[in-house]
């Protein structure tokens, strides 16, 4: 196989790996799935507030309760700038106009948070929100257009 065949397979299956992630993570009931961030906000809090084990439950339960809205957008825009970094990074593997690429990587990563937010409808105590799908889609335009300014760059500076 050649080496393009290899970085396409690669890329695509990073892909199907961050998008099976996504599934997995929106499969969980609501209970699960706040247990789920409230642990990670345990960790983040562990690391930046001082004495933080330390506190009484009371104080660490307000805390988590405080930062699970903004960790859980944040992981929505994060998970799915990654997924636009590898989609378009995907695409660039085939020879088309780049502005085609990057609308197909957009359009795929469009379909992909419509697609999760109208699972989550049917997951106990979870909803399908118009503004996660705006909030995902915009982290996945940040990846595509990181990508894409750093492939400009390099087709910048080669030509040269």
């Amino acid at each position: 196989m050649t080496r393009i065949i290899i970085s396409r397979i690669t890329l695509w299956c990073f892909v199907a790996a961050i998008m099976t992630t996504v599934f997995v993570l929106s499969n969980q009931p609501a209970g699960v799935s706040t247990n789920t961030s409230g642990s990670v906000i345990e960790k983040i809090a562990s690391v930046f507030i001082s004495n933080y084990e330390n506190l009484p439950s009371e104080s660490k339960e307000t805390i988590v309760s405080e930062m699970q809205h903004f960790i859980r957008k944040t992981a929505h825009f994060t998970i799915y700038c990654i997924l636009g970094i590898f989609t378009i990074s995907a695409m660039l593997t085939y020879t088309m106009r780049h502005r085609r690429r990057v609308l197909t990587a957009a359009a795929i990563c469009l379909a992909y948070a419509v697609s999760d937010e109208f699972h989550q409808k049917f997951i106990s105590g979870r909803s399908c929100q118009f503004s996660d799908v705006c909030l995902d889609f915009c982290g996945s335009i940040l990846g595509i257009a990181i990508v894409s300014f750093v492939f400009y760059l390099i087709i910048k500076l080669t030509r040269k």
